[in-house]
């Protein structure tokens, strides 16, 4: 008898007392079952908690003092200062009864594709269900975020290397193993020149293959979000790619299903560009649903790329499609309204908007009084009550309140129309000048820059507005041909994964072009210890180093909600894109 086949055995055990819930749990958990199955498992038993804690998996703690690295909540602040809230992991699970299987959800996304290569393409919501990482980041019943096992099993940090134990029996999608030598590959394929993953990796100076199952990552040094960077939270780019597809495909992997390969509960079966993408359940995952067999739930996810934030909530509310992402702040209370429809605020998400200047730009390149001016010609709490309706706060740094290194009396830039037009006066401008505001054609980014438009004027910038479509948008800032760009992103696992990942030189998201070494010196400080109150200080002189280039700023940032027909059910939502479809299941 498998251990799957003992489920029922458990369920008996439970039910006359002969077991706890918290043995239950354990026997669950180690049997593979998420924890999302678990709270299934529990239902149908008839009594669920609202969320799993997983186990913390063994981890050697480095010699360090004060060091606690595999359990460290991402984002914990210092001492002192500013904490988020605590919240409970949110769920919409069935009240009663066990999940269904079978069914396709028809889903709507906000952003297009352009492939499947995680590690060279920015995150798309399928990423997670077609792919696994080393570790998962989720969420934990006090709010906080952790890591817990996927593809490793265990694992043991130490100040030069990180050892990981890696699960065994698991194949990619086409039939090839999961092994310590595609570890090994996938990492080295993350440090490539074509990379959109470098800043993530780049304490990791070589992979050592102990066993066939085990791998030591040599480090530059302790690396305090060694885990998060690995997990699937790191912008998608921590992903397990196959080898054998890879070397074949050279760099036409991912760019349809026969040259996509991943270990994930679902495959890629069709990819129409600019279009919509289907995946499809393999059958042979390892994690497990309550009832033992491999998940997901359902067969199918189809995705229909609509960029049109108020086609997509038509789509939703006829039930052309059962979800879809980035609920717009105006449609919250519409869609609360609306029987037939769910609305999840994700308390681990937000939507934040920033802008940059290209250091191309022959206006901003050379020149800060002029990018400070901009800066200073900004109302963040007039755009925060314009466009949060109701859900936006204005945003004066990069990290948000309960990040490490968070602290609210770092310089910031404050709405100074005086200031700003005395500084475009400084900059050589005395009569105003002339630029290109650049930013993707979505609802409320247009709004935006109408906005941002004004205020500059007020300041004597005349800005000429350029919307485009986001692929577009991605290949003229990613050339640096604009002068002034905005864009909106979203929260990360740890502040390393937030300013690395957009202040490094070789950053993938530095669309500023921004070469700083000093910038990088403070990054590598901040990542390059286990020590919380040492990251913490290097991340506030991160900021402070923002503040004084000024080449990147920050607007305003809003609660970020989905919304899905009231038949889907199960969904738990954390960090990733994926609008936490795992463990739902088809309510028939």
């Amino acid at each position: 008898m498998s251990q799957y086949d003992a489920l029922p055995v458990l369920a008996e055990a439970f039910r006359s007392g002969r077991m706890s819930r918290r043995q239950l749990i354990r026997r669950l958990m180690a049997a593979g079952l998420s924890a999302g199955a678990v709270v299934a498992f529990l239902s149908a038993c008839g009594n669920a908690p609202s969320t799993i804690s997983s186990p913390t998996p063994p981890t050697n703690t480095p010699a360090t003092a004060g060091n606690a690295p595999a359990a460290t909540k991402p984002g914990a602040p210092a001492a002192g200062s500013a904490t988020r809230a605590t919240i409970a992991a949110p769920a919409n699970t069935a009240a009663a009864g066990a999940p269904k299987r079978g069914g396709q959800i028809m889903m709507a996304q906000q952003g297009d594709w352009t492939g499947f290569d995680p590690h060279r393409q920015n995150s798309a919501c399928l990423f997670d269900y077609i792919y696994d990482s080393l570790v998962n980041w989720e969420a934990q019943p006090d709010g906080s975020l952790k890591a817990i096992p996927a593809l490793a099993t265990e694992w043991q940090l130490a100040d030069t290397a990180a050892v990981f134990n890696l699960r065994q029996g698991v194949k990619f999608h086409d039939g090839t193993d999961f092994n310590a030598a595609v570890v090994k590959f996938n990492i080295e394929r993350m440090k490539d020149a074509k990379s959109a993953a470098k800043a993530y990796v780049a304490s990791i100076t070589s992979v050592d293959i102990v066993d066939p199952y085990t791998v030591k990552l040599n480090l530059t040094g302790p690396t305090g979000p060694i885990l998060s960077n690995l997990s699937q939270a790191a912008d998608s780019h921590g992903f397990m790619i196959s080898q054998a597809m890879a070397e074949k495909a050279g760099d036409k992997y991912g760019t349809s299903p026969e040259t996509t390969a991943g270990t994930g509960p679902l495959k890629l079966v069709e990819w129409v560009a600019t279009n919509y993408a289907v995946v499809q359940r393999t059958g042979t995952h390892w994690q497990k649903g309550a009832d033992g067999q491999p998940l997901p739930y359902f067969d199918r996810i189809k995705t229909r790329f609509i960029a049109d934030d108020a086609v997509r909530f038509v789509e939703v509310r006829s039930g052309n499609v059962q979800i879809i992402d980035n609920l717009q702040p105006k449609d919250v209370p519409t869609a609360k309204q609306d029987p037939a429809l769910a609305v999840l605020e994700n308390p681990f998400q937000t939507t934040a908007y920033q802008f940059m200047f290209s250091t191309k730009s022959p206006l901003f390149g050379n020149n800060l009084k002029l990018r400070q001016a901009v800066q200073y010609a900004i109302n963040r709490e007039a755009m925060a009550k314009v466009l949060g309706v109701g859900t936006g706060t204005p945003m004066y740094y990069f990290l948000t309140p309960g990040y490490l290194g968070y602290d609210a009396q770092l310089p910031q830039y404050t709405f100074d129309l005086a200031k700003a037009k005395s500084l475009v006066a400084e900059a050589g401008f005395p009569n105003g000048l002339d630029i290109r505001l650049t930013h993707i054609n979505r609802a409320v980014d247009t709004q935006q820059a109408q906005i941002l438009k004004q205020m500059l004027e007020a300041a004597g910038i005349r800005a000429s507005i350029e919307p485009l479509e986001r692929l577009a948008y991605n290949a003229k800032v990613g050339t640096l041909d604009y002068d002034m760009a905005t864009y909106q992103t979203g929260a990360r696992p740890d502040s390393d994964s937030i300013l690395s990942g957009r202040f490094q030189s070789d950053a993938n998201k530095n669309y500023a072009g921004m070469k700083d070494p000093t910038m990088d010196e403070l990054l590598a400080k901040g990542r390059g210890s286990y020590d919380d109150n040492v990251r913490a200080a290097a991340y506030k002189e991160v900021q402070n180093r923002i503040h004084e280039t000024a080449w990147f700023g920050t607007m305003w940032y809003r609660k970020y909600y989905d919304a899905n027909r009231k038949e889907i059910r199960g969904r738990v939502l954390t960090q990733e894109a994926d609008v936490g479809l795992r463990n739902a299941w088809i309510e028939k």
